[in-house]
C-alpha cells in the first residue's frame, strides 16, 4: 500500500536586507537595518537592545536621491529619557533638609528634577570632545527648586544618559562639610587648629580619648627631643597624625559610630602587645613623617627612612615565634611600608609571604576560606581584611586567581568581633564598598583566568560575561537598620562611592572579558558616570560649569582608588584626564599618590602610538610597572 505523500513544508523567505530612508539616524549611521518600531519613549528596538541613543529621523520619508546633495538635517531635540535593559539602583531614601544646604527659599527639600542633560555623543564625537565639554550640565531654574512636591522621589536610571547628574552634583556641592570627630576639616592643617597635645596654642580641638588616635602617639613619640617650638615643625607632625586618623577612620567606616572606638581599641591593644608589631607600626609612622618634611630637608628624610628600615628588620626578626594574629597584623604593616617606600611590586612580594603564612596555618591550608570556624573574632576580622587585599591584587595584576576561596554561598559569614560588636556578612569594608562588590571583582578575575588557561569556550565566555554584566548593573545593597538611620551626608557619600565602583567593575568587565576599547559607547557611558559621581561643580559663578573639581575628601580616598584608576585607563579626552588627575590628588592621603604616574604613563603610550589601550595590564607588565589599588 502506497504511503501518503509527506506534507509540503513551505519555508518563509527571509526579507532582503535593505535600509529605508525613514530609519532612525542612529541605525543609519551604524549601517544597521532599523525595524522602525518605536516604543513609548521614541526608541527603536535595535537601539534599545544595543543600548544606543536612538535619534529619530526628522526627514521622515522625504529625502534627496543623492546623499551628497542631501541638505543638513535640522537640530534634533534630545529624547526625554533613554531605555536601558538594566534595572536602576535605588538611591538613599534620606536626604538632608534645606536647613543644611544653601537653599533658603523653602523649608523642605524638593525632589530632584530629572529633565536636564544631553544625549550621548557618537563614537567619533566622543573621541573628539572632552567629557566636561560634551556633557555640560544645565543649571535648574529657581522655580524648579522652590516648588514643593509631596510625592516621593521618583525612581531613576543611572545607566541612561545621566540627565539628572547636574542636579545631583549641585545638591552635593551645596551640602555643608561633614562634621565628624574622626575626619578633621581640611582647614585645620592650614589654620593651626590641629588636634593633639603638640598643636598650636590657638587649637581648640583636642581628642577626648587618647587611644582614639590609634597610632598617632607613635608619631608624637618620634618627635620627642626635637625642636618643635616652630609652628611649621609642629604642623608636619600633626599632618601625619591627621593622615592616620583619616586612614583609620576609613577602614572603620563600615561600623556604627559607637562601635568604632571599640574596634580601634582592640587593634590598638593588639599592635602594642608585642615588640615586633610595635616595630612594624613605627616603620609605617616614620615613613609618613618623612613624607611630610620640607622637600629640601634631605638629611632628615634620609635619617627617618633609614630608621624605618631598621624597624622593619627588627619586626621581621621578632615575628618568628609570634602568634598568628600578630604575624598577620605586623605583616600588613610591613606590606604598607614596602609599598610606600619602594612601590607596589615590593608590597606584592610581602603579600606573597603572607600567603605562605596563612597557608601554613593547620586549619586554613593553601586555598582557604576567609573565615575560620571557632577562631577568635580578631582572627576572622584580620582574615576578612586580608581577603579584601587579596581580591584587589588579583584584580590589578590580572595574571593570577585569588588566594582565598570565595565559592561558598556566603563567603563572608557573620561573626562576633567583641561582646557588643557583630560583623555582619554585608558589613561594608569601607564607606559605600560592600563585600558583594569585591566578590564581583573576584569572579571577574577567575573568569579571565579561565579564558587565559583555555578552560572556557568563547561562546560560553561571552554568555557568562554578559550574565555577570547584567548582575553587576542590577545589584542592590541589602537594606539594614543601620543604613536606614544613617546620616544623610554620609549616605550620599556612600551612594556615590558605590556607584563609582559599580561602573568601574562594568568597565573592567568590558575591557577584560568582552575586549572592548575605551571608545565603545558602553565604556564611555560608565566613564561618564564615574567622573560625574566623583566630581562636584564649584560653587563660585566665576568657575565655568564644564570644569568640575573632584571631591577630595580623605574619608573616601581609599574607597575610590580603584574607580579613579579604572577611569584613567579609558580616559581619552584631555579634560577627562584632568578630572582623573584631580581625583588622584586628594588633600590628605595615607599613600603618596603613586598611581597617578602610572596612569600618566598609560596616557603617554596611548598618545605616542595613536591607538587606544584595551589591555592596560599587559602594557604595564611590558613596561615593568605595577599599581596597587588598596
Amino acid at each position: 500500500m502506497d504511503q501518503p505523500p509527506a506534507p509540503r513544508v513551505i519555508r518563509k523567505k527571509s526579507r532582503k536586507f535593505t535600509r529605508v530612508r525613514t530609519a532612525c539616524l542612529t541605525c543609519k549611521r551604524r549601517k544597521k537595518r532599523c525595524d522602525q518600531e518605536l516604543d513609548a519613549e521614541g526608541c527603536c528596538q535595535r537601539c534599545k537592545i544595543g543600548g544606543f541613543t536612538c535619534v529619530p529621523n526628522p526627514l521622515g520619508g522625504a529625502a534627496s536621491s543623492s546623499p551628497s546633495a542631501r541638505p543638513p538635517p535640522p537640530p534634533i531635540q534630545p529624547p526625554t529619557s533613554t531605555a536601558t535593559p538594566y534595572p536602576p539602583p535605588q538611591p538613599p531614601h534620606t536626604f538632608p533638609s534645606t536647613s543644611e544646604a544653601t537653599f533658603t527659599t523653602t523649608t523642605s527639600q524638593p525632589p530632584f528634577p530629572f529633565g536636564f542633560g544631553a544625549p550621548l555623543p557618537t563614537i567619533t564625537e566622543a573621541a573628539q570632545q572632552p567629557f566636561a565639554q560634551a556633557y555640560t550640565p544645565i543649571p535648574p531654574t529657581s522655580n524648579e527648586w522652590t516648588q514643593l512636591h509631596p510625592s516621593p522621589i521618583p525612581a531613576y536610571d543611572p545607566f541612561a544618559d545621566l540627565s539628572y547628574s547636574s542636579t545631583l552634583l549641585s545638591l552635593f556641592n551645596s551640602l555643608s562639610p561633614m562634621q565628624n570627630s574622626i575626619f578633621p576639616p581640611p582647614q585645620a592643617m592650614s589654620s593651626g587648629s590641629l588636634p593633639g597635645s603638640l598643636a598650636a596654642p590657638t587649637s581648640t580641638v583636642v581628642s577626648s580619648n587618647p587611644s582614639a588616635d590609634l597610632r598617632a602617639f607613635v608619631i608624637r613619640e618620634l618627635a620627642e627631643g626635637e625642636e618643635l617650638g616652630d609652628l611649621e615643625a609642629t604642623r608636619h607632625v600633626e599632618e601625619a597624625i591627621t593622615i592616620y586618623q583619616d586612614f583609620d577612620g576609613e577602614w572603620l567606616a563600615g561600623f556604627n559610630p559607637w562601635e568604632r572606638p571599640l574596634v580601634r581599641d582592640l587593634i590598638f591593644k593588639l599592635i602594642h602587645s608585642d615588640a615586633s608589631s610595635r616595630s612594624a607600626c613605627l616603620a609605617v609612622a616614620v615613613n609618613l613623617r618623612a613624607r611630610f618634611l620640607p622637600p629640601d630637608d634631605f638629611a632628615k628624610q634620609t635619617a627617618l627612612k633609614e630608621q624605618g628600615k631598621r624597624w622593619i628588620q627588627q619586626a621581621k626578626q621578632g615575628l618568628k615565634d609570634a602568634p598568628f594574629d600578630l604575624k598577620l597584623l605586623a605583616g600588613l604593616d610591613i606590606m604598607i611600608h614596602e609599598t610606600e617606600d619602594k612601590g607596589a611590586a615590593a608590597g606584592y612580594i610581602v603579600q606573597d609571604q603572607l600567603d605562605s603564612l596563612v597557608a601554613a596555618h593547620p586549619s586554613l591550608g593553601p586555598h582557604p576560606r576567609p573565615f575560620l570556624l571557632g577562631a577568635s573574632g580578631q582572627t576572622n576580622f584580620l582574615l576578612r581584611g586580608y581577603a579584601c587585599i587579596d581580591i584587589l591584587r588579583s584584580f590589578t595584576l590580572g595574571d593570577r586567581r585569588t588566594f582565598f576561596d570565595f565559592s561558598a554561598p556566603q563567603p563572608f559569614p557573620s561573626f562576633t568581633l567583641l561582646d557588643d560588636v557583630v560583623v555582619g556578612s554585608e558589613a561594608e569594608f569601607m564607606l559605600g564598598v560592600s563585600p558583594q562588590l569585591f566578590l564581583f571583582a573576584a569572579r571577574m578575575s577567575s573568569l579571565a583566568m579561565d579564558e587565559e588557561e583555555g578552560l572556557v569556550a568563547p561562546v560560553e565566555l561571552q554568555a557568562r560575561a554578559e550574565a555577570l554584566e547584567t548582575e553587576i548593573a542590577g545589584w542592590q545593597p541589602a537594606d539594614s537598620a543601620a543604613r536606614a538611620n544613617e546620616d544623610p551626608l554620609r549616605a550620599l557619600e556612600a551612594f556615590k562611592t558605590r556607584e563609582m565602583w559599580r561602573h568601574a567593575l562594568l568597565i573592567n568587565l568590558r575591557q577584560t572579558l568582552l575586549h572592548r576599547g575605551p571608545l565603545h559607547p558602553t565604556i564611555r557611558r560608565s566613564l561618564k558616570h564615574i567622573l560625574s559621581f566623583g566630581a562636584t561643580l564649584p560653587p563660585s559663578p566665576t568657575h565655568h560649569a564644564s570644569s568640575p573639581n573632584p571631591t577630595s575628601q580623605a574619608s573616601c580616598f581609599l574607597g575610590r582608588a580603584l574607580p579613579w584608576f579604572i577611569a584613567a585607563t579609558c580616559a581619552v579626552a584631555e579634560q577627562d584626564r584632568e578630572i582623573v588627575v584631580q581625583g588622584h590628588k586628594p588633600e590628605r592621603a595615607f599613600y603618596s599618590c603613586q598611581n597617578l604616574p602610572i596612569a600618566e604613563k598609560l596616557w603617554e603610550i596611548t598618545d605616542a602610538s595613536g591607538n587606544t589601550i584595551s589591555d592596560w595590564r599587559r602594557v604595564l607588565r611590558e613596561n615593568g610597572l605595577s599599581v596597587a589599588l588598596m
